[in-house]
């Protein structure tokens, strides 16, 4: 607007940024100092005449003849001119197009640095769930996973009640799109330090002045980072709504970290209602196994004991299937929303159910398994097991057995509810004689 006013700073930068290096110490190329130099007397408004100087800095820096320096401890924010190679690769980084492949691979760098590096696996109860996520339509971390974390800059216009609506159960949703929209310079620095990963990644150095070049770049675009990009996401990260599922979650903690596990935490309550129900079962082979071979107390699984919530569960689950389920079908359900039962939870209660006499397992398509061969290849060969509706033995039969082996052998105890298939009745028999 004011070509000679404009002439003027250009001159006073030159002279300040031409300052040896101790003098530039205390007296810098900012702003306000280089307002300072250009008043002529006290009746000149300071603030008016900043403003026009920010306005020609700020031209100048989108013509590429003047660079900013990030504020650094107690330095404020400062100006610098170009050299000749600068101004090329500047001018080069300046027409590069970042797609939003790039951008949402540079923000997920930032975003996850600034949560500590979540893992890609959760615990919960007896469970551990992927999880994947989500930022510009990319997905990171695991694919397919049972937990899918959103972190939403662009949310096509739509507000944070029209997300909510459709934001899937699985989904934790931290949503940065309406201040992300908000702060123009912000964007505005970050979109400046993708358009320099994406050029240094795509041109390499020509000559050994313009790899020197492109360091510096590198190296102020790693400055901007940490000086302006990650204090903005961290603030973004402290006070941003989350919501798990359709709802939002609230949360009394600011850290970034502490925000992300307490809604993690949250959402998995959410999602796992019933997890806890497993919470005491064993979640290993070697327990599993001794779980199964343990002997059969006393009145254990009498009326006074009756089914366990995660018992009745798997029971109702199998009372809705045909007669053969296999064994992993049951787990592969019992992993999901809303149990997340650990692989041997669920293989210890279908035992439970075995030895309640509900259920009889099969193993290679033979029925009538005796429980030393469950016990030894349930947990490692769960995938050639299935389960069905118990074939008890008729009452009559049993009653004919046990009088004709009283006639012979004299009395003898042979309960029913302890033994209820052919199998058992013929290993309890083999046990008896021996």
């Amino acid at each position: 607007k004011d070509p000679a006013f404009a002439h003027r700073v250009v001159n006073v930068l030159f002279m300040v940024c031409n300052l040896d290096t101790v003098t530039q110490q205390t007296f810098p190329a900012s702003v306000d100092n280089v307002t300072t130099l250009l008043v002529r007397d006290l009746s000149t408004p300071k603030l008016e005449l900043k403003h026009e100087v920010e306005e020609v800095t700020k031209f100048l820096c989108e013509k590429n003849v003047l660079q900013v320096i990030p504020a650094k401890g107690s330095l404020p924010e400062t100006f610098q001119f170009y050299t000749e190679d600068e101004i090329e690769v500047a001018t080069a980084i300046k027409g590069v197009i970042v797609d939003s492949g790039s951008m949402a691979d540079e923000l997920k760098n930032v975003i996850l640095k600034v949560l500590g590096n979540p893992p890609p696996k959760v615990p919960y109860h007896t469970g551990k769930f992927t999880v994947g996520v989500d930022i510009l339509g990319r997905s990171y971390l695991s694919r397919n996973a049972a937990i899918n974390v959103s972190f939403l800059v662009d949310s096509n216009g739509e507000s944070l009640d029209q997300v909510r609506l459709n934001n899937s159960d699985n989904s934790l949703c931290f949503f940065l799109a309406d201040k992300w929209n908000a702060d123009d310079q912000f964007r505005h620095a970050f979109n400046w330090f993708c358009q320099v990963q994406v050029y240094l990644r795509n041109t390499p150095a020509s000559s050994e002045v313009r790899s020197l070049t492109n360091k510096r770049f590198g190296e102020k675009a790693a400055e901007l980072l940490a000086a302006k990009i990650e204090p903005a996401i961290r603030n973004l990260l402290e006070s941003c709504p989350v919501l798990s599922g359709q709802g939002e979650l609230e949360l009394s903690v600011v850290k970034p970290v502490d925000r992300y596990k307490a809604a993690m935490d949250l959402h998995l309550a959410h999602l796992y209602s019933h997890a806890s129900e497993v919470g005491t079962y064993p979640t290993e082979a070697a327990p599993l196994a001794a779980k199964i071979k343990r002997p059969m107390a006393e009145g254990e699984y009498s009326e006074i004991n009756p089914l366990s919530s995660a018992e009745t569960s798997v029971e109702n689950f199998l009372k809705t299937k045909a007669d053969d389920v296999a064994v992993t079908d049951v787990v592969d359900r019992f992993a999901k929303v809303p149990y997340g039962w650990n692989e041997f939870c669920t293989l210890y209660v279908l035992n439970e159910l075995v030895r309640r006499g509900l259920r009889d397992f099969s193993y290679h398509g033979s029925a009538n398994v005796l429980p030393s061969v469950v016990a030894d290849k349930l947990p490692k060969d769960a995938a050639h097991f299935a389960i069905r509706k118990k074939s008890a033995i008729n009452e009559a039969v049993i009653k004919a057995f046990v009088d004709g082996w009283k006639h012979i052998f004299g009395p003898v105890s042979l309960s029913s509810a302890a033994t209820s298939t052919p199998l058992e009745l013929a290993a309890k028999t083999k046990t008896t004689l021996e």
